[in-house]
């Protein structure tokens, strides 16, 4: 029987397919068309031969064909089972599409485990989590498991898997990016899995968030000389000016406005230069979208990109800063009378959700020394609301600790 190491692993299609949809079927001419061995690849132990058969060819609804006729040569005659079919009349195929085979996810990743240099986890990682391996970099380990697609909960069960593991940071592969914010105190790195055609899993991606000292700030960039104010009208609208002129898209959306100010503050504190991780501040879409805002503001002076280029990313750490000197960022005397805009009590579940965001923020921008709302009447989100909605208050945590790596390290 063949090992993993001797056989032509068509590792893109296994790493798309994982990361997809899930589903974990490949047919057969899937397989040949990559060049790779059906048979070989059994023999490994990576797939399996499955009892079922592929979706109705052509079918945009991806219906379960049904058996017509077997000519006794390995292909089948079929028909579409629904009122309206998607193919009238029989349809002929070959049995080289219609033999499906199962992927071995457990074995995959322990191939992957072997090919990426991991040693074996040998503690026991309960569903709906699959363990990977323990990734070393120098002295530090690092266990690294799989979930395909994070539920409801994601951050409480990755913080329950990391004090069970006992290793004091873990490493979640995950199909997609839920985007859920965790602080660097959590000490849990969220990768998406990459699609490689050598299965390089590229672990080296985490380590710029679970070993914060990779994390220093750049050197000083230059500074733009903008004017920046902040106000509010209580209750009705929220205003930016950059260079004395008003910012659209900011009056009617808290989110949008507490994360435009969570950034200012950190540049008017002076910190670390400034330089926040992009992770801070709740979800990548809402950085997205603060982004796109400033890019369509249309003030006096700054060009076609408008104010988009205010906020400096810096590639490969995930670290952003606002280019404007502390001076020129003004915080009006209205904000002490901060309040929310977003009200209502017939809130859909999204609304509710960037409200709860929109309270971290301003707590943030708070313990940042932004002289914002009633610090006292603010982040009143209780810990039974905390699990049911699966936002978490920030730690009591500061960046420069983070960045300049004093968080204890995991052994």
């Amino acid at each position: 029987m063949p090992s993993p190491a001797d056989v032509s692993i068509p590792w893109t299609l296994l790493l798309s397919r994982l990361r997809g949809s899930g589903n974990t079927f490949i047919r057969y001419d899937e397989l040949q068309e990559t060049g790779a061995s059906p048979g070989a690849l059994i023999g490994a132990g990576l797939v399996r031969v499955s009892a079922g058969w592929g979706a109705m060819p052509a079918c945009d609804h991806m219906c379960t064909p049904r058996r017509v006729g077997d000519p006794g040569d390995g292909s089948l005659f079929v028909e579409c089972p629904h009122a309206l079919p998607c193919v009238h009349g029989l349809v002929h195929i070959r049995g080289s599409v219609h033999r499906k085979l199962r992927m071995r996810v457990s074995n995959i990743f322990a191939t992957l485990a072997q090919k990426n240099g991991l040693e074996t986890l040998a503690l026991n990682v309960q569903a709906p989590f699959l363990p990977i391996g323990i990734f070393h970099k120098g002295e530090r380990a690092f266990p690294v498991v799989w979930l395909r697609a994070p539920r409801q909960g994601f951050e409480l069960w990755c913080r329950g898997l990391r004090e069970q593991l006992g290793m004091g940071a873990l490493i979640v592969v995950v199909g997609t990016d839920p985007c859920i914010p965790l602080h660097p105190r959590d000490r849990i790195s969220v990768v998406e899995l990459p699609v490689t055609s050598n299965g390089d899993l590229q672990l080296d991606r985490a380590l710029d968030w679970l070993l914060p000292e990779r994390l220093t700030p750049p050197a000083a960039v230059e500074e733009t000389n903008v004017r920046l104010r902040f106000a509010t009208l209580p209750g009705e609208r929220h205003i930016v000016c950059i260079n004395d002129t008003e910012a659209a898209g900011f009056r009617y959306s808290d989110g949008r406005f507490l994360r435009f100010l969570r950034i200012a503050a950190a540049r008017k504190k002076g910190e670390n230069g400034g330089w926040i991780a992009k992770d801070l501040l709740s979800d990548k879409k809402g950085f997205q979208k603060l982004c796109e805002t400033l890019g369509k503001s249309e003030i006096p002076g700054l060009g076609r990109s408008g104010a988009r280029p205010l906020i400096k990313v810096q590639r490969g750490t995930g670290l952003v800063r606002l280019l404007v000197s502390p001076e020129n960022i003004d915080f009006g005397e209205s904000l002490r009378s901060f309040e929310f805009v977003t009200r209502g009590t017939n809130q859909t579940s999204n609304q509710e959700e960037g409200r709860r965001t929109a309270e971290l923020l301003l707590r943030d921008c708070q313990e940042l020394g932004a002289p914002i709302g009633d610090r006292e009447a603010r982040g009143s989100i209780g810990p039974d609301e905390r699990m049911t909605t699966g936002v978490y208050p920030r730690l009591e945590v500061s960046m420069a600790e983070s960045l300049s790596g004093r968080a204890k390290d995991p052994r």
